[in-house]
């Protein structure tokens, strides 16, 4: 359990365009993650339309969208963000895919420091055999305004 005794719900947005064997991946890595909390997925599609066969209820819940808004990452994400009523919302681009304690690690980080606004993560960026690591220029970001 967490210091807080309490796991929020997350909806995490992936904006995604026509790129379905990627956007597989992703999603794969949502589902499996370790969190214990309630989470929910929404795909936007970005200028493509949205592939409705994706959808899914149970614990997991994932649905579509098309971007309701100006056209790219951004106009994306936000309509993402406002289809959802979750007390987090994490971003996961359709090229990422995410290491199983993400989540729940990131969610401790915030619980952590009640102050802070939102929780960043390191990186591995894979290109053909090779892994490379990126990191956050400093080891927390918080934002008190």
């Amino acid at each position: 359990m967490n210091t807080a005794g309490h796991w929020p719900s997350v909806g995490v947005v992936v904006p995604t365009r026509n790129r379905p064997e990627l956007l597989a991946r992703a999603v794969e890595g949502i589902v499996a993650q370790d969190y214990p909390g309630p989470v929910r997925t929404i795909v936007v599609f970005d200028q493509h339309d949205p592939d409705v066969t994706l959808c899914r209820g149970g614990d997991r819940p994932l649905d579509v969208l098309p971007n309701l808004r100006k056209p790219g990452l951004a106009g994306a994400r936000n309509t993402g963000i406002v289809a959802l009523d979750t007390d987090l919302v994490a971003f996961c681009d359709d090229d990422d895919a995410w290491t199983p304690t993400k989540l729940r690690r990131q969610v401790l980080a915030l619980q952590q420091r009640p102050q802070a606004e939102f929780c960043t993560a390191a990186i591995e960026v894979e290109f053909g055999d090779r892994l490379t690591p990126v990191l956050p220029g400093r080891p927390w970001w918080a934002s008190t305004t």
